[in-house]
């Protein structure tokens, strides 16, 4: 079958999205307010969890309102993030693109949405959307008519339908596993309260003290990336996703030292890991347990490894512990920076952590490898599903 190239202009077009002012900024769905979304927005699906609104006198024009079936595109981001896109489901509520983001309309006529918007997402679209950055001090800004010029292969309305309905059912399969391991999270999350209580409150009245009572906290490696020598497997920020353990270490990245670390910057079995600093204050706080088995693995600066050397902490425990929303938030509040928030080995040490006896976090250290066994399994197919979602994008768009 023929199919055509065009270039992505030919059948669509964008829509640049609204600049406000703080003082434009009034209540969600109050009188006369629209919703304005911000690069945040911007997840693998439309997130609506945090809208800001805007007066609807700053919209000048109809055309500035999302419409079902637009596709959002980070505009002005930071290089590795301009060009991700999400769908614009039907809205219960008008809304309009903010200042950073765009809305990338396709004429229905010409082509498919759903098969533009596969076609966009696919990571070769998005290497080639990202390269259509001007980079300035911190923030690359998308050219948008060199986007525009971005060709996209065209084969008749029917077979674009056919095709975005395959990549459909792939994703869907996908978002089916990611949303079980959600609703395992959340069992643990509610298993945890109803076996050690309210943590911040200590409302089991367990006895507590702190993490230096117990063992070690060492800051990770910082290395250069033209240092040569010893090869070391490498555990950063990156890698922490949503993990609560880590043992699938033919994944990590490798390092090269100009010498040899010493045994307190290679991991252990029950060690746990930190994340410090980080410029998205999502990850500070984040922690893991890990399994490197005899693999010898360092970590990094932006990391802190704590290890148990007390019989009455169990890892598995003070994982969920420091994964408890309250309880985070509670380590956090003394862990503020100007720009980039961050933790420490003083402010790890000395927050009060209730302990438990050592059979009940058993019962608990039991119970979550049988539903971590099951969170495997569904990684596992979320694995094959995306293998199979990047094939489907070589054969239909390249």
């Amino acid at each position: 079958m023929m199919v055509t190239h065009v270039p992505l202009g030919h059948i669509s077009k964008f829509v640049r999205g609204v600049t406000y002012k703080p003082a434009d900024l009034i209540d969600n769905f109050s009188e006369n307010s629209i919703v304005c979304m911000r690069t945040a927005n911007i997840q693998e699906e439309l997130d609506e969890n945090d809208l800001k609104s805007i007066k609807s006198s700053v919209v000048k024009s109809n055309d500035k309102y999302l419409l079902e079936g637009d596709i959002l595109v980070s505009t002005a981001n930071s290089w590795n993030l301009v060009g991700k896109c999400c769908w614009v489901k039907k809205l219960n509520y008008p809304a309009v693109p903010g200042g950073f983001i765009a809305a990338l309309r396709v004429d229905k006529s010409k082509a498919d949405p759903r098969y533009v918007y596969h076609w966009f997402n696919s990571k070769k679209t998005q290497e080639l959307a990202r390269n259509c950055g001007r980079q300035t001090t911190n923030i690359s800004n998308m050219d948008l008519n060199r986007c525009l010029s971005l060709e996209l292969p065209l084969p008749s309305l029917a077979e674009q339908r056919r095709i975005a309905a395959i990549l459909d059912k792939a994703e869907a399969l996908r978002a089916k596993r990611r949303e079980a391991i959600a609703k395992l999270d959340q069992l643990l999350q509610s298993m945890f309260l109803a076996m050690f209580g309210d943590p911040v409150k200590n409302s089991m009245g367990w006895s507590s003290s702190t993490l230096d009572v117990h063992g070690e906290l060492k800051n990770g490696i910082n290395f250069l990336k033209d240092e040569v020598g010893v090869k070391l497997r490498y555990l950063g920020v990156g890698d922490f996703k949503n993990r609560t353990t880590f043992k699938d270490i033919d994944n990590l990245s490798y390092i090269s030292l100009n010498y040899n670390p010493s045994e307190d910057y290679l991991l252990k079995d029950h060690d746990i890991l930190f994340v410090r600093s980080n410029g998205n204050k999502q990850l500070v706080g984040r922690c893991m347990a890990i399994f490197p088995g005899n693999e010898k693995i360092t970590f990094s600066g932006f990391c802190i490894r704590f290890r148990c050397k007390s019989q009455l902490l169990l890892s598995s425990y003070l994982v969920h512990l420091f994964k408890n929303s309250a309880f985070k938030q509670e380590l956090l509040k003394s862990g503020q920076g100007a720009n980039i928030q961050n933790i420490n080995q003083k402010i790890l040490s000395t927050i009060k952590i209730p302990v438990p006896p050592i059979t009940q976090q058993v019962k608990w250290q039991e119970f979550v490898e049988k539903v971590e066994s099951q969170k495997y399994l569904f990684e596992k197919n979320i694995s094959l599903a995306e293998k199979l979602i990047s094939a489907l994008h070589k054969k239909f768009f390249n």
